[in-house]
């Protein structure tokens, strides 16, 4: 079944990971049907994928599968991101979203979310090390059905790395964010 389209192309594909590799720069993906992702998804030029209120599932029991922005504008428009390993147990750098802190630190690496909700993940939402992030008129729920990550997790976490970071969070409901966990601490937003 088509996942996706390419709406500069109009060229459709079975997988969202299929039509971001095939993407040329300043293109636009939108979501045909909810689609799940079977493998990390890396974007390294300037894309915008359209949700068109669909849903990118990750896998529940896996937190090797996220996004990860390595260079361009990725903007994140009009979608549901879920169950990116919400029944892992909590052990480091897991992420739905992810800017490392690998890059070069003039890295043109961004990410703009508009009009997303993000639910049921492991760790963080939001894992900005470098480049810049903008999250807007979006909905980050925190909480998890693991016990285990249901102390740790946290939309934002920007910095803690040692490229510098800048970006905003406008219009946006964070939910669910607490710790009580032994030598740990979440918070929605976390700065470094």
């Amino acid at each position: 079944s088509v996942a996706a389209v390419n709406i500069n192309t109009g060229i459709t594909y079975s997988s969202l990971n299929e039509a971001i590799k095939n993407a040329s720069n300043n293109d636009t993906i939108r979501l045909v049907n909810d689609t799940t992702l079977t493998e990390k998804v890396t974007i390294d030029r300037n894309i915008t994928i359209d949700g068109n209120d669909k849903t990118i599932k990750g896998d529940t029991n896996s937190t090797s599968i996220y996004i990860e922005i390595l260079g361009g504008t990725t903007t994140l428009q009009n979608l549901t991101l879920s169950e990116f390993g919400n029944s892992v147990k909590t052990n480091g750098r897991n992420a739905v979203i992810m800017i490392p802190d690998t890059l070069e630190s003039n890295t043109d690496a961004k990410v703009i979310a508009d009009n997303v909700t993000m639910n049921k993940f492991c760790r963080t939402g939001f894992d900005i090390r470098s480049g810049n992030f903008e999250i807007k008129n979006s909905n980050i729920d925190c909480a998890a059905t693991n016990t285990e990550n249901k102390t740790l997790t946290k939309a934002v976490l920007a910095g803690m790395g040692n490229n510098a970071v800048t970006g905003s969070i406008i219009n946006t409901t964070i939910t669910s964010s607490n710790s009580s966990y032994e030598e740990w601490s979440s918070s929605a937003i976390e700065i470094l």
